[in-house]
């Protein structure tokens, strides 16, 4: 992998550390390696106008140390990565990293001094797959009325993007998770970090929820049809949760499209559980009675406890962004990542591991046991005329890499 378009800036006080690392950085094909040691430093060369696509940084530093450094950044809305460096105890490092992402910092991971050649070409390996493979930094988000938003969903202006859901076991694609996008025509198209907190506090999530659900259900028979055996993921809100209609409508929508019932995943975080329990589990039943499938979403970031995920007829978990990520920086992330994952599998539910975005965090969820993946590191969420052309170069791809390992000679 070449590391050549890369500038990297080096912070630390230990100027013998300085020099191996910049030996080995060197050794990797780095482009372009610059030094400072304390962040008072750094500070100095953002405000001269230079530009870093990668800062390590020590923790435990003279004059201004690694924390300082990371708040200055941020008030600076410095837009590349991060490495952390440090001999720390591990609590430390951990809350370092907590704060990172507080900053809103992109933190590509941690290395424990001393370290390695292979670990910096490692680390280093995610920020090139990012460079290659992430969107676009976005266009600033226009602001909307509510009006606007009322109008958009009567005028149809909404439509669902999807994100590819994948089978860890033999790399098949096994479904699409359906995300709104507001295609605004003046204004293009509008993320749902704008739209979704609008559409809740002015009380029309629970129509756009449904607006979304049925165009998913209507898409899925479409693929279908073409002999393509997905199922698609939508997700539901607190609202639906005590209607005791929706299983009904849900399944009127199935049979217009032509669509199984079983191939419909909705999903709900664990916070919904804790509104009007016994609307909310009559509404999980008789979902699951008509043969719909069930997920906890963004699990451990809500505030339920487990004995509620236990009596709802759940059939998926899926595991949050954030323990994925930290699941391959420190000890404690791994056995966190790697308890939640075996949690659900002991639970006897289908466990999906969300936010996949470099081959470590793919390696470790397929090593702890996830039996689907979903991120950027398979797929950004695309227009549903691109699926099926994705589709067909996933599985032509997949074919190959099973070819290829299958042709390996046995290890006697």
């Amino acid at each position: 992998m070449a590391f050549s378009c890369l500038r990297i800036l080096l912070v630390d006080d230990d100027e013998f550390l300085l020099s191996v690392m910049l030996s080995g950085l060197t050794e990797i094909g780095v482009g372009e390696v610059v030094t400072a040691t304390n962040g008072a430093r750094v500070l100095s060369l953002l405000e001269q106008g230079e530009v870093f696509d990668v800062i390590f940084t020590d923790l435990n530093m003279p004059k201004m140390d690694g924390i300082e450094l990371m708040r200055h950044l941020s008030k600076r809305a410095y837009s590349g990565d991060m490495v952390l460096l440090t001999a720390e105890h591990p609590k430390v490092l951990q809350t370092a990293y907590s704060l990172a992402k507080a900053h809103n910092l992109r933190l590509l991971g941690v290395l424990q001094k001393p370290f390695s050649r292979d670990s910096l070409a490692a680390i280093l390996g995610n920020v090139e797959y990012l460079k290659v493979n992430k969107p676009a930094i976005p266009t600033p988000q226009p602001e909307v009325s509510v009006d606007e938003l009322e109008a958009a969903i009567q005028g149809g202006q909404f439509v669902p993007y999807f994100q590819p859901r994948i089978r860890v076991a033999d790399r098949s694609v096994v479904g699409m998770e359906a995300l709104a996008r507001w295609q605004h025509p003046q204004k293009g198209l509008i993320m749902p970090g704008v739209f979704i907190p609008l559409a809740e506090r002015s009380g029309l999530i629970e129509a756009l929820s449904h607006l979304m659900l049925k165009a998913s259900i209507e898409q899925l028979g479409v693929w279908q049809a073409r002999g393509f055996e997905l199922k698609v993921s939508a997700n539901v809100t607190a609202g639906d949760m005590v209607d005791v209609g929706l299983p009904d409508r849900i399944y009127q929508w199935c049979e217009e499209a032509c669509v199984t019932p079983s191939s419909i995943v909705l999903e709900l975080t664990e916070s919904q559980l804790m509104k009007n329990v016994e609307l909310t589990l009559d509404t999980l039943i008789r979902l699951r009675l008509k043969g719909m499938t069930l997920a906890v979403d963004d699990f451990g970031t809500g505030y339920s406890n487990l004995g509620q995920i236990k009596r709802a007829p759940f059939s998926e978990l899926k595991i949050d962004r954030s323990f994925v990520r930290e699941g391959v920086c420190d000890d404690e992330g791994k056995a966190i990542l790697h308890a939640s994952i075996q949690l659900g599998k002991q639970l006897g539910l289908t466990v999906v591991a969300e936010g996949v975005e470099t081959a470590a965090e793919w390696e470790a969820v397929s090593s702890y046991g996830a039996d689907e993946v979903q991120g950027y590191f398979v797929a950004a969420p695309m227009p549903a005329q691109d699926v099926p052309t994705w589709i067909e170069k996933w599985d032509c791809d997949a074919r190959r890499i099973a070819a290829c390992t299958h042709s390996q000679p046995a290890l006697l």
